[in-house]
């Protein structure tokens, strides 16, 4: 098997509809992630968010939506259904897409792996991947900005054994301990007797490290491409004008074609339902000569 990773570090922000630069989302008083203006002006995730508004006095500030970022990861992984019907969802900012049955359909990974980049640019999601043998190593490789494609179990170990032990999801108490103890590598943990590190600092690290390296079994929760088709998608401003429309259809049809793939459907007939400044809406009814799945055609 051989699974891509993607992950969304500015999921919270790219999610929202309605957002400026210099932009950010904040959780509790402290920033969560920021945008490129923002972080040029020198604010990061962490900050209190008056620090933040003392760097960058323009800041646009945004509390953040877990239900939206949610909605956000699903869409994506009913867009990635045209490369593969076997995805997972690694909650918050995740996506797993096991590629390895699919190789040969695109012309080897690659190939693939570009044209998922390739379409989270076009929809205007920064991303981070990595491509490996488990699932969860794919994934902390891609949170750590580990670009690469491990075809090997032993090329992906390699890789996992450079990355700081700070892992997203392990406990604050755990990773303290794990610098008290001068371990500053995932390399240097594997290297102590497995027993007295579990007393140290419990099963579910140990476990995770297991998984990762392919040592246990890690099965995956699949998507359920739901039964019907229906996403609403805010605009990000007023539209007066049928061109404006453009960037939010293709990322309306590139998210109907996926779930088409997996659902391995065609349509011959859809509605896009406009909803007016005054709550009104206008159905626009779209049909075809031939059923089709062509995001191009849509």
């Amino acid at each position: 098997m051989l699974w891509l990773a993607l992950h969304f570090p500015l999921l919270p922000l790219e999610a929202l509809p309605l957002r400026q630069s210099p932009s950010a989302v904040v959780s509790r008083g402290r920033v969560l992630v920021a945008d490129r203006e923002a972080r040029l002006a020198g604010v990061g995730a962490g900050q209190k968010l008056s620090t933040a508004l003392g760097l960058q006095p323009g800041l646009a500030v945004f509390e953040r939506d877990e239900v939206r970022e949610t909605k956000a990861l699903e869409s994506l992984a009913c867009w990635a259904g045209r490369f593969t019907p076997t995805i997972s969802l690694a909650p918050p900012d995740v996506l797993l897409l096991e590629i390895g049955g699919c190789l040969r359909l695109f012309g080897g990974a690659p190939a693939i792996i570009e044209a998922v980049l390739a379409g989270c640019v076009e929809q205007s999601y920064s991303t981070n991947w990595a491509a490996a043998p488990t699932p969860l190593g794919a994934c902390w490789l891609a949170r750590c900005g580990g670009a690469g494609i491990h075809l090997e179990i032993s090329d992906m170990q390699t890789a996992l054994a450079d990355l700081p032990c700070a892992i997203d999801g392990w406990p604050d108490e755990v990773v303290n301990r794990l610098e008290s103890f001068g371990l500053k590598r995932l390399g240097d943990l594997r290297k102590l007797p497995g027993a007295g590190l579990r007393r140290r600092i419990g099963n579910r690290p140990m476990d995770d490290l297991l998984r990762a390296w392919g040592e246990l079994p890690d099965p995956q929760k699949p998507f359920v491409f739901p039964e019907n088709f229906a996403i609403d998608l805010e605009l990000p401003a007023r539209v007066e004008h049928a061109e404006a429309l453009a960037f939010a259809g293709q990322r309306l049809f590139a998210t109907l074609a996926g779930w088409l793939h997996g659902r391995q459907l065609r349509l011959r007939r859809c509605s896009l339902q406009l909803t007016h400044d005054d709550g009104e809406k206008t159905p626009l009814v779209l049909s075809f000569a031939e059923p089709s799945a062509d995001e191009g055609r849509f």
